[in-house]
């Protein structure tokens, strides 16, 4: 089963990705894809927010198994991010 957890102070955030079906019907500006992700920006409320939308699991066996490789690679990427200074929205 999937969580699905809202940010109260975000109430127009929440039109937006209020489930998974409308996240992956967002359309935006698409700024990146691949055969396993894409990355759109979307504005709203004069927010602009980045979606990444996973399609896949990889290409090699052990990735679609495990599928851990990417989770542990966005959470290095947050933590550089935090080193460097720079803002991360609230998880």
């Amino acid at each position: 089963m999937i969580d699905w957890w809202m940010n109260p102070q975000y109430p127009s955030a929440a039109a937006l990705f209020g489930d998974i079906d409308r996240v992956f019907a967002l359309a935006g500006e698409r700024i990146t894809s691949d055969s396993l992700s894409r990355v759109l920006r979307v504005s709203a409320a004069g927010k602009r927010y980045y979606v990444k939308c996973y399609s896949g699991t990889g290409k090699s066996p052990l990735r679609r198994w495990f599928g851990l490789t990417e989770r542990l690679f966005l959470y290095a990427t947050a933590v550089w991010f935090l080193t460097a200074s720079l803002t991360l929205p609230p998880l």
